[in-house]
């Protein structure tokens, strides 16, 4: 005879917190025709479906109420290996690339072995200690810091050339100083500067009256820039500047000398880098009343620059975007 589970005694209740939902009726068999496996397999099907539990075998009939367990059996399910295979592709390709990287730079050795011995750990090496100081160290990742500093705090430049230059009067200290007030469209500070060193015996250069041309134009004073650029040409008749040239138009086109600046832009439009003055001849035409004319200028302008390198176009991309407004208006 096999004992009763639990401790129950025949026709006895366990504690209620075990008690079966649904009674389950066993029938003991003998020692000899109780085998295992059978029994386990039924079993199982009582749990998850309370029925009697017979034998074909028995040698008494014994009622017992057997409380159904609080928890269900524990599953043991196999362990999943498919999440590691793109984990470890992954790692494969970057260290990969990265040993390439390293041969087509001259930095072989040590780093392939590091990276082959030390998978994933190498390869983080190799881009912490070469490839991130090379990032920020290109001319280009300097570039976009000054930008992302600049729309974070627009004057913090600014308060340091004004420090340096009260620190150190020179000019090239209030040169830069005035460059940055044009920047910030403080004309009115940039045009003191300005004047301040072309009085001074080293500030005679042309690039500084260009720059005081600049600020009176941004103040909206068309006719002083025109006065200022007139009296750069007659000093130095051989300085060349297609900035410049391009203020002599826009200045001429504010005080009304339409003609003259159309002259000026078809001028200018032949050597100017960039887009603006192509747009800025083309939307003069159309005030003028030229609108053919300035249809082919825009035409013109965007059939180049769909030729054109996709940085420069990514770089012109305000001014081509007028030219194709200018064309649908």
């Amino acid at each position: 005879m096999i004992a009763p589970f639990l401790g129950l005694r025949n026709g006895q209740r366990g504690p209620s917190a075990l008690r079966s939902r649904l009674p389950i009726t066993v029938r003991c068999c003998s020692h000899e025709d109780f085998h295992w496996p059978q029994m386990w397999k039924r079993s199982v099907a009582s749990v998850e479906s309370p029925a009697d539990i017979s034998h074909s075998i028995t040698t008494e009939d014994c009622l017992i109420e057997l409380a159904a367990l609080s928890r269900p059996p524990r599953i043991v399910r196999p362990v999943c290996l498919e999440c590691a295979m793109p984990v470890a592709l992954v790692v494969l390709l970057l260290d990969i690339t990265l040993i390439y990287h390293a041969s087509k730079t001259g930095r072989l050795q040590p780093w392939a072995f590091i990276i082959l011995m030390i998978p994933l750990v190498g390869a983080l090496a190799y881009i912490v200690v070469e490839l991130v100081p090379e990032w920020f160290g290109s001319p280009g990742a300097q570039q976009a810091r000054k930008r992302i500093a600049g729309k974070l705090d627009p004057e913090k430049l600014y308060r340091e050339l004004s420090d340096r230059l009260a620190n150190t009067d020179t000019v090239a200290n209030r040169a830069a100083l005035a460059a940055e007030c044009l920047r910030l469209a403080r004309f009115d500070e940039a045009v003191r500067h300005y004047d301040h060193i072309l009085m001074l015996p080293l500030g005679g250069e042309p690039a500084y009256a260009l720059g005081r041309a600049q600020a009176e134009f941004g103040r909206n004073r068309p006719a002083e820039a025109l006065a200022t650029l007139d009296d750069l040409q007659k000093r130095w008749p051989d300085f060349e500047s297609a900035e410049g040239h391009l203020l002599y138009a826009r200045a001429l086109a504010e005080v009304g000398r339409i003609g003259e600046a159309l002259e000026e832009y078809h001028a200018l439009v032949a050597y100017f880098p960039g887009a603006e003055a192509r747009v800025r001849y083309g939307m003069l035409l159309r005030i003028a009343g030229r609108n053919a004319e300035a249809r082919v200028v825009f035409n013109e302008l965007l059939l180049q620059m769909k030729r054109a390198p996709k940085y420069l176009r990514e770089a012109q991309a305000e001014w081509l975007s007028i030219a194709e407004k200018q064309l649908l208006g």
